[in-house]
């Protein structure tokens, strides 16, 4: 059929196709939002502490003690980088560690940077409260029993790295997540969240930033 036999004009399809087009870009915005709403729930309910105080001082005191480390590298993030993650999941060899991948082969960790990381770990500076556990007063909860929590822009809880420390047979991870500012650390007596410094200019940036060798090029975040 050529053009001339067609009895439509072109331009009535202009609406149905803008209308179209518009409920795609709606979805996809809203499909993010919920991705990050879900991951960001996950941070919330799953099994990790954010008291201090509590769990704080004997994880540094066991991993002050330290005999070996590894250092495991992150893969794409999960709502920003889906695509990259899945040909990574498909294509690379990884191990899971406390619900997130990893790259299977730990990254080449020098003697110097690894004792530097425990150092970090237990000077009692660089590990941070977390925000939240701050404005209740460094508790748990409020007085009247509600949650605070807070509130970060940034898709999601995702690990860059994970540090596993080795001690006395024990096994300790902290999962490095620098777009959030924020770890998990995961030990036999239970886990905690806490708050880091910026990725840029923070002491655990320093030291782990020039890490790399599987992940892609990272995309702006």
């Amino acid at each position: 059929m050529t053009d001339t036999q067609s009895t439509t004009p072109k331009v009535s399809c202009l609406p149905e196709r803008f209308g179209l087009g518009l409920i795609l870009a709606l979805v996809t915005v809203l499909g993010v939002m919920i991705g990050a709403q879900i991951w960001k729930n996950r941070i919330l309910t799953e099994d990790t502490s954010i008291d201090y105080n509590k769990f704080y001082p004997p994880l540094a005191a066991q991993i002050k003690q330290a005999q070996s480390v590894v250092l495991y590298e992150g893969l794409p993030h999960q709502i920003f980088e889906k695509d990259s993650l899945d040909r990574e999941l498909d294509t690379k060899q990884t191990v899971e560690i406390h619900q997130y991948p990893f790259y299977r082969e730990p990254l080449p960790l020098t003697k110097e940077d690894a004792t530097t990381l425990i150092t970090l770990f237990c000077d009692g500076k660089t590990i941070k409260p977390d925000s939240a556990y701050v404005s209740m007063g460094y508790r748990t909860q409020n007085p009247d029993g509600s949650f605070t929590t807070a509130g970060r822009a940034c898709g999601g809880f995702h690990p860059d790295y994970c540090i596993e420390w080795h001690v006395n047979g024990k096994q300790f991870y902290m999962q490095v997540c620098f777009g959030c500012c924020m770890v998990k650390i995961f030990g036999p007596e239970g886990a905690l969240r806490c708050d880091i410094d910026s990725s840029d200019d923070g002491p655990l940036g320093k030291v782990l930033r020039h890490y790399h060798k599987n992940r892609p090029a990272r995309s702006s975040r």
